[in-house]
C-alpha cells in the first residue's frame, strides 16, 4: 500500500514508518497488488467545516475518510483520501497518555479500514474493526517504536 500525503505534513514519522505502515496495512488486508491512499492534514477549524459539511456534526474530529470515486490512479487501485487533524490527535494523545506518534498511526489505520468498508456502527462491527486496528498498530509499533 502506498500512502501519499500533502506537502505540509507533520514531522511525526520518518520515511521508514510510512513504508512499514503501508506494508502492514497491505498484509492485514491481504492485498497482493498496490493500493493507494491519500492523506491531507488540516487544522481544527478546517476539520470542523468538513465534519459539518459531510457528517452534519458542527465540531472537529480526528479523522475523516473519503472513499474514492475513481478506482484507479496511474494504473494502481486508489482507495480514497484521509483527512487528519493533527491538533485533535495531539489533544487526544495527551488525554490518553500516549505518544502523538501512536495516536496518528492509529488514525491512519482507522481511516484506511473505513476506506475498505469497515465500520463501527454496531458493537459487533466495532469489536471487529477495533481489534483489527489494534493488531495492525501493535505490529507497526514492534518494528517502528516511537522515538524517545
Amino acid at each position: 500500500m502506498i500512502i501519499y500525503q500533502t506537502p505540509d505534513r507533520p514531522t511525526v514519522f520518518s520515511t521508514d514508518v510510512w513504508r512499514v505502515l503501508g506494508r502492514e496495512m497491505a498484509r492485514t488486508l491481504r492485498y497482493r497488488s498496490v493500493r493507494q491512499v491519500g492523506v491531507q492534514w488540516v487544522t481544527l477549524k478546517q476539520m470542523q467545516v468538513l465534519n459539518a459539511q459531510y457528517r452534519q456534526k458542527d465540531r472537529p474530529t480526528d479523522v475523516l475518510s473519503f472513499t474514492a470515486d475513481t478506482q484507479e490512479v496511474d494504473g494502481e487501485r486508489y482507495l480514497g483520501d484521509l483527512v487528519i487533524c493533527i491538533e485533535y490527535a495531539k489533544h487526544e494523545a495527551k488525554r490518553r497518555g500516549i505518544p502523538v506518534y501512536e495516536e496518528v498511526l492509529r488514525l491512519l489505520i482507522h481511516g484506511t479500514l473505513h476506506l475498505v468498508g469497515y465500520d463501527h456502527a454496531t458493537l459487533k462491527d466495532e469489536a471487529k474493526m477495533f481489534a483489527l486496528q489494534e493488531r495492525c498498530l501493535s505490529c507497526i509499533l514492534e518494528v517502528c517504536p516511537p522515538r524517545s
